[in-house]
């Protein structure tokens, strides 16, 4: 890969500059701190994966003062295998009253001039890592040399070397879980040490549950045996208290008999009673006993209750008639007063509608301005915020680093004009901080008029409800007035009607309602008379009936229970079957408790065998369990120890890797080193041409940059699985080494690479680039070039 152009475009501290590195040689960005240098870096990265690097989330890449509606971002351009590609990302500013400020990343591809379609900014960081081959953190170990890097190879310690070597090879990842693997075999064997299990707890177990078992089936075989004597004693005890019940029975039985017949002789004698009195109270009631004319009292009792049944109800019917008329007349009227006082506040409403109609109109107007004020205020406070976040990071950036904001935090050299440049951004903070508060409180008093406005609209609807439901109440009057109008005049209709129905029954002719109800009274009191006397009548025939009824069925049963003959059995037959069941019962009695006792060892036994059985099952559980958690240990341990063996292997082949590109490069280079080495200590050594090793971190300046560079290179040559780059990145590489190291390394890249870009705040580059690009950026200001292009 070969980067030709980075365009960026309001991305940090530049507005729109292009870094052209088509041309071959190397490449020297130079600026002093602050000017915007490792932008271009970060950009790169930004356009091909959508990596932001340590440059913050997206809203910190979009440049300060950049114009509303410009979006901000970076395209790439290079060449790869032939074949020409443009990556464009960028980012489109939103502000909604949900999220505030948001950055949305957008992308676009280029293929030899043909754009390609559907490229967004997740698909097209998956087609750079298919074209190149790798992720952004492959791409950054391959073609970037950080700061310090070199020296850090040079002089870390065996563990940092090793990490930097894993961490650039992504061994970093296996590492990680070989650790995690070996933590869960640590806590299988914990787990499975900690658990209880005993196979020789589980066999003497098993043999006491055998015990048992056979203690059990003896108290078995005895229980058996109590049972069927006890059922034989039980059985003899039961039949012979059965005997001496029966002939208990057949004495109870004779007892009452005897009993019986003289019950039946004085209830016969009580039913002749009844009939002769009757006969008596008929005599003197007048009433003919012997007279069967049962069906033409009843018909009279019929016509008499007809008569009165209709009495009663016209009685009743006028009555309700005449209170339904009264009731339908008030209804009527109030109805009518009513609607004469709903149509004076029907007019009244009609004036206070017109006035509500003209505030409505005024608190629409008010409620549109507030929301105009509060949609201004919500933009103007977002974009103020967002400054002063920007304005607050550059104060914490001058003030932070290593707590002396005075000075440069790679060269440590002094920032020149510190309290004035600090002074004008406090001076835009604050300023900024005003236009946010004074935006805050425009939004504030524009709700609060918004929310006053909306109770005003709230209450006018209110209002007018109230008037419609007005209307609809004089409307639901008028038609109640003439339906209760109609109401009491059906009500008079149904009175006269009723009243008629009366004075018929009555044969009343005129008079007042009082008159004619005492008329129907009388005739009603009248008839119920009549009616009592009826009943009365056949009431009593009917008890006659009854009674005399009653006196042949008790003189039938007596005759019927005398001829019966019920022998009761001697009193010595019944003592001698009682004697016989209460021996024969101490015997059950015996016989139970030997059976009970029986039960009780069986139950002990038994419940013995239980416990022992659940002793068994729980030690078996024990031990299944413990073996299957020390087996699951053995296999957890074993993927630990595959792990770490592959781990081991790959670590092993990749720095024999990594040492055999370094030495090829250092024989490259020339000079005394020839070779570079480095064992299973991870102590980077360079070997001489007599085989002499020597540890890095004693070699001069110059000695060492040389070999960290071979060594750094070669980590690059195994990413790239041994191809040479065709251009490097270099990010402030050289400021920590002497005169004589910086020569060498810009001399190695410059004899290594076709294209070699270093970015730096020092001149000592310029002596090798074959172009510089000077970059420099006024406090508070955008980035910009020097001049176009220098010659070297």
């Amino acid at each position: 890969m070969r980067v030709q152009k980075i365009h960026l475009f309001n991305f940090r501290s530049v507005e729109d500059l292009t870094l052209d590195l088509t041309n071959d040689g190397l490449h020297a960005l130079i600026g002093s701190f602050g000017s915007g240098k490792s932008s271009f870096l970060t950009g790169l990265r930004f356009a091909l994966f959508g990596d932001n690097g340590e440059a913050g989330a997206n809203l910190d890449l979009r440049r300060r003062g950049c114009p509303e509606g410009e979006d901000a971002g970076c395209e790439v351009t290079f060449t790869h295998e032939n074949t020409t590609y443009v990556a464009r990302r960028w980012l489109r500013r939103s502000v909604t009253k949900a999220r505030g400020v948001a950055e949305k990343a957008q992308a676009s591809l280029t293929i030899n001039g043909t754009p390609v379609d559907g490229i967004t900014a997740r698909t097209l960081t998956q087609e750079m890592e298919e074209i190149l081959g790798m992720n952004a953190k492959a791409f950054t170990s391959a073609s970037l040399i950080p700061q310090g890097e070199v020296a850090t190879l040079m002089k870390a310690s065996p563990a940092e070397v090793q990490a930097l070597i894993e961490e650039h090879t992504g061994l970093d990842v296996l590492t990680k879980q070989r650790d995690l693997a070996r933590k869960r075999a640590n806590d299988a064997e914990s787990t499975a040490k900690a658990l209880p299990g005993d196979a020789e707890d589980l066999y003497e177990k098993e043999n006491q549950l055998k015990d048992a078992s056979e203690e059990t089936e003896e108290a078995q075989a005895a229980l058996k045996n109590a049972q069927d004597y006890f059922t034989a004693t039980n059985n003899a005890a039961k039949n012979a208290h059965n005997h001496a019940s029966e002939l208990r029975a057949q004495e109870r039985k004779a007892t009452d008999h005897k009993t019986l017949v003289t019950q039946l002789t004085e209830r016969a004698n009580s039913a002749k009673q009844a009939v002769e009195a009757l006969t008596q109270e008929a005599a003197e009631a007048g009433v003919d006993l012997h007279n069967s004319a049962e069906e033409e009292r009843a018909n009279k009792l019929a016509h008499i209750d007809q008569q009165l049944d209709h009495i009663s109800t016209a009685g009743r019917r006028l009555k309700e008639a005449v209170d339904n008329t009264a009731t339908a007349n008030k209804l009527a009227a109030e109805a009518r007063t009513a609607l004469e006082a709903a149509g004076v506040k029907t007019r009244e409403l009609d004036a206070q509608e017109q006035l509500l109609t003209e505030r409505e109109q005024r608190v629409n107007s008010e409620a549109h301005n507030a929301a105009e004020i509060i949609e201004a205020s919500l933009s103007a406070h977002a974009t103020e915020k967002a400054e002063l976040e920007r304005l607050n990071k550059a104060l914490n950036s001058l003030y932070g680093h290593n707590g002396n904001g005075h000075q440069c935090p790679t060269c440590f050299q002094e920032v020149s004009n510190f309290q004035a440049l600090v002074g004008d951004i406090e001076a835009s903070r604050d300023g900024a901080q005003r236009r946010m508060d004074k935006a805050v409180e425009s939004g504030r008093a524009a709700r609060t008029v918004e929310k006053e406005s909306k109770q005003a609209l709230v209450a006018i609807n209110e209002a007018r409800g109230e008037f419609e439901r007005h209307r609809q109440s004089v409307n639901q009057l008028q038609r109640d007035v003439e339906r209760l109008n109609t109401a009491a005049d059906q009500a008079v209709l149904v009175e006269n009607q009723h009243r008629n129905a009366l004075a018929s029954l009555v044969g009343y002719q005129d008079g007042g309602d009082e008159d004619l109800f005492a008329q129907g009274r009388e005739l009603h009191v009248s008839l119920k008379n009549q009616r009592d006397m009826l009943v009365a009548a056949s009431g009593l025939q009917q008890r006659y009936i009854r009674a005399n009824h009653d006196a042949t069925l008790a003189q039938e049963k007596l005759v019927e229970t005398q001829s019966l003959v019920v022998d009761a059995p001697s009193a010595q037959e019944i003592a001698e079957a009682e004697n016989t069941a209460q021996l024969l019962r101490t015997d059950a009695d015996q016989a139970s408790q030997e059976f009970n006792e029986a039960t009780s060892v069986h139950a002990q036994a038994k419940s013995a065998q239980s416990i022992m059985q659940s002793l068994v099952e729980q030690a078996r559980f024990d031990w299944s369990n413990k073996v299957a958690a020390q087996s699951n240990a053995l296999v957890t341990r074993g993927e630990a120890d595959v792990l770490s063996a592959l781990r081991s292997d790959l670590l092993n082949e990749f720095t024999r890797s990594i040492c055999r590109s370094a030495s090829d490069l250092l024989a490259g280079f020339g000079g005394e080193y020839v070779a570079f080495r480095m064992d299973d200590d991870f102590v980077p050594r360079a070997e001489l041409g007599d085989g002499t090793l020597v540890r890095t971190a004693i070699l001069s300046g110059g000695e060492a940059a040389m070999v960290g560079l071979a060594f750094r290179i070669g980590i690059t040559l195994h990413i790239t699985g041994g191809g040479m780059p065709e251009q490097i990145l270099g990010d402030e590489i050289t400021n920590y080494l002497d005169e004589e190291g910086r020569r060498a390394v810009l001399a190695a890249l410059n004899s290594i690479f076709p294209s070699v870009l270093l970015i730096s705040h020092t001149a000592e580059v310029e002596d090798y680039a074959s172009q510089v690009h000077r970059v420099e950026r006024a406090e508070l200001q955008a980035t910009r070039w020097v001049d176009d292009l220098v010659n070297a």
